[in-house]
């Protein structure tokens, strides 16, 4: 009987998830390497059988504010078979790559 996955749930700053989904392969490889890796319409799954981390995507709509408009999307990551110590690595690594700078 395999364990409930740890999910984590996050509200990004992103166009659509059609963006995020380009990100992820590099993402990916910056976090778990050369696992193996599937990408649908709204979903990425990065690992496989014991140790993955499956994460979903929902559009939500956009945070205005005055003439300034965010777009969002809900990501959910459910971690299955990472340690602490893994998941903490992997958010870290993923975020790097993911994360984008204003100027």
């Amino acid at each position: 009987m395999s364990e409930d996955p740890f999910t984590l749930v996050r509200e990004m700053g992103v166009t659509t998830c059609d963006d995020f989904l380009r990100l992820i392969p590099a993402a990916a490889r910056a976090a778990v390497g050369d696992a193996p890796m599937t990408i649908s319409e709204n979903s990425a799954t990065l690992g496989e059988g014991e140790k993955r981390v499956e994460i979903t995507l929902v559009e939500m709509a956009e945070k205005r504010l005055g003439a300034f408009r965010l777009p969002r999307i809900e990501a959910s990551f459910a971690f299955y078979g990472y340690s602490d110590e893994e998941r903490i690595a992997f958010l870290e690594r993923f975020d790097r790559v993911t994360q984008r700078g204003g100027g």
